[in-house]
């Protein structure tokens, strides 16, 4: 079984691949793609030590780690942390609650999102078309309902960090 983890190449992703290594999903082969090729080859090599035996490789792009896939994972932030930091200092600077899953900076992280997210999940229909993405990029809620209305992908959306990679990281 073959699983993509999709942007977000941080410390989750090394966690994240060393849990689905050690679960009874009989995974082979997961593969990393990040827009972030710097930090995709630190993370990839530190994964590839957690993944006791599983076959960890990056990619540069995208749909060389989705094509084939069961699981396609994806976790973005377009416009990265300063993007954020500067919606939800907007939020604050107008006495409004907001962060990216609620308020003004909520909403201008699903635009700034779901573009991309709808482009992954048409990407995983003609790559992958029995895989199943799972998608953790925020606010999940909006980004699900725009793959689904937009794509034919297999689709699931999680809003929280699984307990496991907190107990992982402890």
């Amino acid at each position: 079984m073959k699983v993509a983890i999709v942007g977000g190449a941080g410390v989750r992703v090394a966690l994240l691949t060393g849990g689905l290594s050690r679960s009874d999903l009989r995974i082979s082969q997961i593969d990393l793609y990040d827009i972030d090729q710097d930090r995709l080859r630190i993370i990839g090599d530190l994964a590839a030590r957690m993944a006791g035996g599983v076959r960890v490789t990056t990619t540069v792009t995208p749909d060389a780690a989705i094509e084939g896939a069961d699981f396609v994972i994806t976790s973005i932030r377009v416009g990265g942390a300063a993007q954020r930091a500067k919606d939800e200092a907007a939020c604050i600077a107008l006495d409004a609650v907001g962060q990216e899953t609620v308020g003004p900076a909520g909403f201008a992280m699903a635009v700034r999102t779901i573009p991309a997210m709808v482009e992954y999940g048409r990407t995983v229909a003609r790559l992958a078309p029995r895989a199943w993405l799972i998608n953790f990029s925020n606010p999940v809620s909006l980004i699900t309902q725009a793959v689904h209305q937009e794509t034919d992908a297999r689709l699931i959306g999680i809003c929280d960090t699984p307990m496991e990679m907190f107990e992982d990281a402890a």
